[in-house]
Formats: structure tokens, sequence, C-alpha cells
């Protein structure tokens, strides 16, 4: 993830925590197309399609840890 900016880096831990598209760009105080953009810039820059994709390059197919990136309620 060292390849990625400060907001960028910011988003892929939420969206690595489970949190919603909704919740992410509420939480971050951007608007919803805001959200798709810099998601679209993480998926390139590490070059995955999707949310999944970019769990199994994160973790490299290792099974993730309980609890390590849960969502927080």
């Amino acid at each position: 993830l060292s390849i990625l900016d400060e907001q960028e880096h910011q988003m892929a831990d939420l969206l690595l925590s489970g949190y919603s598209g909704f919740q992410i760009h509420q939480m971050m105080g951007i608007d919803k197309e805001t959200y798709y953009t810099i998601r679209a810039e993480i998926y390139r820059k590490l070059e995955v399609q999707n949310r999944q994709e970019l769990i199994m390059k994160v973790h490299r197919g290792r099974p993730i840890r309980r609890g390590k990136f849960q969502k927080q309620e």
C-alpha cells in the first residue's frame, strides 16, 4: 500500500475494514463521485478490479486474522 497517497491509503483501510461506499464517503467527508474516483485510482495503482481482489492482494491469499479488518461499530 506504500504507492498510495494519504487519502487513498485511508480509503483502502476503510475498504479492507468492510465499510460500505456510503459509509466511507460519509466518514471521509467527500461526495460520492470523489469516492468512486479515489477508489478507481486505488484499484488502478494496485492492479485489482474489485474489493475482493484488493483483499486477496493485500493478504496475498493468507487468511485474514479474525478481528483485524472487521467493521467497527
